[in-house]
Parts: C-alpha cells; sequence; structure tokens
C-alpha cells in the first residue's frame, strides 16, 4: 500500500508540473511532434482514468459503498475543477462547458446514491474538502502565476 502511495504521489506532482510547465519542459528532440504526443497522451489519460470510473464506480453503487464514492467524488471534482480553471486560464471556454457538464454527468448520480444520514453528512464529508481543495488550488495558481510574471 505504501508503495502505491508514493506512486501516485509522484504522478500527482508531475501533473501539478505539466499543468503549469507543459510537457516542453521534457527533453523531446522533435518539437514538431509535442502537439501530437501531448494529445496522445490525453487520450492515454482519459482511456485509463476512464476505465478507473467505470469499474470502480460499479464496484461502489453495487455495494453502496459511502468511502469509495467519496473517493471517486474528490478524484472527479478535482479531475474538473482543475481542467476547467487552466481552460479559463487559457481562454477555452468551450471545455469550460464541457467541463461542468461532465461534473453535473458524473457528480448527480454519486450524490443521489449516496448513503447519507442527513444532508449536513454530505457539506462535512464531501463539500469542506472540494471547497478547501479548490481554494488551495486557486491560491497556487495565483502564487505561481506571479512567480512566472516576476522571471519574465
Amino acid at each position: 500500500m505504501m508503495w502505491f502511495s508514493v506512486i501516485s504521489v509522484i504522478l500527482i506532482c508531475w501533473g501539478i508540473v505539466f499543468a503549469f510547465f507543459g510537457l516542453g519542459i521534457l527533453p523531446v528532440i522533435n518539437r514538431e511532434v509535442l502537439l501530437s504526443w501531448e494529445s496522445a497522451l490525453y487520450g492515454a489519460i482519459m482511456i485509463g482514468w476512464g476505465i478507473t470510473l467505470f469499474l470502480v464506480g460499479r464496484i461502489a453503487f453495487r455495494k453502496k459503498d459511502k468511502e469509495l464514492m467519496k473517493v471517486m467524488m474528490y478524484g472527479i471534482i478535482s479531475w474538473l475543477v482543475v481542467e476547467g480553471v487552466f481552460s479559463a486560464y487559457l481562454g477555452v471556454w468551450f471545455n469550460v462547458g464541457v467541463d461542468i457538464a461532465v461534473l453535473t454527468l458524473f457528480i448527480f448520480p454519486l450524490i443521489k446514491s449516496y448513503p447519507l444520514k442527513s444532508m449536513n453528512s454530505f457539506k462535512q464529508d464531501v463539500m469542506r474538502p472540494a471547497i478547501f481543495f479548490l481554494y488551495v488550488f486557486l491560491g497556487r495558481i495565483k502564487y505561481i502565476e506571479g512567480v512566472i510574471f516576476q522571471l519574465y
């Protein structure tokens, strides 16, 4: 379990690096293939993430597993918030709309099936961590953006 956690954290860190600095920081000799390569990587990640959501989602709904549903919500929210923020920052507004639609399509059945004792437990279990993540992430973007502009 420790090994899996460490590798996952490394993956998250590289995702943050690529989100802010792009894949152009890698030693790619032929820069002309960079966009095609990025597209292939994005497609591969979407395939893997989609398969993971499909398989984990089936288990979570079948077993009505509150913990798995919460973890899925965290992953989906972080994915779409980060993607949406970068899309807005880069002016790709149609994708912001796509992210909102996909978030709604994924989150609605999770919320509907989430075994709640009360709405307060949903706020405590799901919304507070999601809002905290968004606050921290947006703060990091502002900080990193300031650092990048100072370099230029």
